[in-house]
């Protein structure tokens, strides 16, 4: 028996995921700093990202042997700590349910790696700084174990004894808010090592990635569209933006949709497969609003390719707010003429009609 393509793709689960990604995306320090400098995330250069995840971790364990846990300031320790184990749970999701869905080839989804060999000294040094913050909860909350944990060494001997032996240490939980820690703890350690790391693996190209293919030479370009009946105005509207860089498309969600007219008559995961079938279009992301902002701040084209049709009605709104969001980094909008005898909804009524 076949599979039923239509079924298996008509998924809610991941676009929710990803719109909490994007929610939450926002406190991640990495990707606020990142999505400033840099337009793509391949272009992010490698001392940043290593920066970024060594400097953490130094600053944690400097600070667990520095400042006393009966001293005031350690909860200033456990909120950075409890930030990072966030931060790293956003940050290897985002590659799952973001960058290696916004990519696919003839072999499926997938993401792309510069250097295979880094990545896994990174995930290592991820491992370590889990088993860090985690000590760092054992130590704030130590009086709740079997025996008190008083010493950072003997903290990040625990929590690393409760990652790798699945919650058999030496020392065990005894009341309530060490249990809640150590179930918090062995739920982190599947999800980040049993799930997202062989998920990642599996999906890398290896690929160098120059400034000449990612926004310094060649542009980028957003088009922002519903797909729900395609016909001549949309591909009319992608070969304009194809001729002038590599194309993203921002595929509204069925919700963006019927916020401003009827529900769409295909789901996003059906339009989505068919979007993705055109010459041109290099990616297809989810737009969960009708308002493009989050999408352009996160992408950052240097144009929007739009019809005519929106400098008027229900999108005029819209609109402005894409020209000034535009100016932040001197993108430009380019507009083609509407094609007037061709609609979505003038095609749906006249099936309507016809039946």
């Amino acid at each position: 028996m076949g599979i039923d393509n239509k079924n298996v793709n008509n998924s809610f689960i991941v676009p929710i995921i990803q719109k909490i990604l994007h929610l939450f995306s926002i406190i991640s320090a990495y990707s606020l700093i990142s999505k400033k400098f840099w337009k793509h995330h391949e272009l992010i250069p490698f001392w940043f990202g290593e920066a970024y995840v060594f400097g953490w971790l130094t600053i944690i364990v400097l600070l667990i042997y520095i400042i006393p846990t009966n001293a005031s300031l350690f909860l200033f320790v456990l909120f950075l700590s409890i930030y990072r184990l966030i931060d790293i749970l956003i940050g290897v999701s985002e590659i799952i349910f973001i960058q290696r869905q916004g990519r696919k080839d003839e072999d499926g989804h997938y993401i792309i790696a510069r250097n295979v060999e880094r990545w896994i000294i990174l995930l290592f040094v991820n491992f370590i700084e889990i088993v860090v913050c985690f000590a760092v909860l054992y130590l704030f909350w130590g009086s709740d174990f079997s025996a008190e944990i008083t010493e950072a060494t003997i903290a990040i001997y625990q929590s690393t004894l409760t990652l790798t032996t699945l919650g058999y240490g030496e020392i065990h939980a005894s009341t309530g808010p060490s249990h809640v820690i150590v179930i918090f703890q062995l739920f982190y350690f599947v999800y980040f090592f049993f799930l997202v790391a062989p998920m990642v693996f599996s999906a890398i190209r290896t690929k160098e990635i120059t400034n000449e293919e990612y926004g310094e030479t060649q542009n980028t370009v957003y088009v922002g569209m519903c797909a729900d009946i395609l016909h001549a105005g949309h591909i009319k509207l992608l070969e304009k933006a194809s001729s002038l860089g590599v194309v993203t498309v921002g595929l509204l969600t069925d919700s963006a949709i019927s916020s401003y007219k009827n529900d769409p008559t295909m789901s996003y995961n059906e339009r989505k497969i068919l979007v993705e079938s055109i010459k041109g279009v290099s990616r297809v992301v989810p737009q969960y609003t009708l308002d493009y902002t989050e999408n352009l701040e996160l992408f950052k084209p240097s144009y929007v390719v739009h019809g005519t049709d929106w400098q008027n009605g229900v999108q005029r709104e819209t609109r402005e707010n894409v020209i000034n969001t535009l100016r932040n980094w001197g993108g430009i909008l380019e507009e083609v003429q509407y094609t007037e005898s061709v609609s979505s909804t003038k095609l749906k009524e006249s099936i309507r009609n016809n039946n």
